[in-house]
């Protein structure tokens, strides 16, 4: 069988011509049967037919009203609690856009300070507000759980820390959407956000979950304990600029046995080796990823001796880091991202 296909603006003409056609052969029958009609009698005019879904192709053609060229109506708007909370999280991005592009010509930091002067920061208690009445409206709901992370991930800054995740351990916790909050509260040392994380850890009943909390905490840890090593080792004239950069926690820092705490690091990594290898982190799993760091823990540190490696020289040469033993060597480790 041979289908023959006509653009859909083609067939419109040929069916309201059909039509058309119809129309004038009874408008013609009509005078003929009446010999007392006027000659100059009016065709009708044709009728466009209703073509509502009719499939050409599996094309299917929908009729509007409306005068040619008038815009479409827009579509109503979702006043579901995921459509609302989609409206709430565009309008905090459309507001953080344009207080950024405030500042886009500005070239200098004084510049940038004029601007601020009259610049309004958008309120992120104002779109907060509105993400948790979703959140109170069924706490239980999935949505809520989208909600409050991203409250506590995104809009950071409000008071209700504490009750929000108390909402979270009491309704979500078999979710696997705790990834998020797994990995965006294990920096978080002021409001709990750790010992949530650190909840999870024993808690979740999904194994992405506790495997991407565990292995968040010990980055957070180890990423610590290089900051303390670098405090502890400070000489007195760089303390303000210490002070600058650590804040709050330069005492917490300055008193961090770091030893005590890079086996406990390690630990962690290596039962996130052991119990959760085929967890997916990015682009790479979470086995990939403490592997490595365990083997730059153990292989890639000052006082270590190198792992052999082998390359080619300049000249195509291959050769073993091996074969210079004894020798000073520089390494240049470079590529393209």
């Amino acid at each position: 069988m041979i289908k023959h296909r006509f653009p859909v603006a083609a067939t419109l003409i040929i069916l309201a011509g059909c039509q058309s056609d119809r129309e004038n052969t009874a408008q013609s029958s009509t005078s003929a049967a009446a010999p007392g009609n006027s000659a100059h009698s009016v065709p009708a005019a044709p009728i466009a037919p209703d073509l509502s879904g009719f499939k050409l192709d599996n094309v299917t053609l929908h009729v509007t009203s409306g005068p040619p060229g008038a815009a479409p109506t827009p579509p109503e708007p979702d006043t579901s609690p995921a459509g609302r909370l989609a409206t709430v999280k565009q309008d905090y991005e459309d507001a953080i856009s344009a207080y950024s592009a405030l500042f886009k010509d500005a070239k200098t930091k004084e510049e940038r300070e004029v601007i601020s002067k009259d610049a309004k920061r958008p309120d992120v208690d104002t779109y907060r507000a509105r993400a948790r009445a979703i959140v109170d409206e069924d706490p239980a709901a999935p949505v809520a759980l989208d909600a409050i992370t991203w409250m506590l991930t995104n809009a950071r800054g409000g008071t209700d820390q504490a009750e929000l995740l108390a909402i979270v351990e009491k309704n979500h916790m078999q979710s696997d959407k705790l990834v998020g909050l797994a990995r965006g509260l294990s920096n978080d040392t002021k409001n709990g956000g750790q010992e949530f994380v650190q909840m999870l850890v024993e808690k979740s009943t999904n194994a992405n979950v506790r495997g991407t909390a565990l292995y968040s905490l010990a980055s957070e840890m180890q990423r610590d304990i290089d900051s303390a090593k670098s405090i502890q080792s400070a000489k007195e004239e760089d303390a303000d600029k210490m002070s600058k950069r650590y804040g709050a926690r330069l005492e917490t820092l300055k008193a961090l046995d770091v030893t005590a705490q890079q086996k406990q690091v390690d630990a962690m990594l290596e039962r996130t080796v052991k119990d959760f290898p085929d967890v997916a982190y990015g682009k790479t799993t979470l086995g990939e990823r403490a592997g490595a760091d365990l083997f730059e823990r153990n292989n890639l540190v000052v006082g270590k001796l190198a792992p052999d490696i082998e390359g080619e020289d300049l000249d195509g040469a291959k050769f073993h880091l091996a074969d210079y033993r004894g020798k000073i060597v520089l390494l240049d480790f470079w590529g393209n991202w």
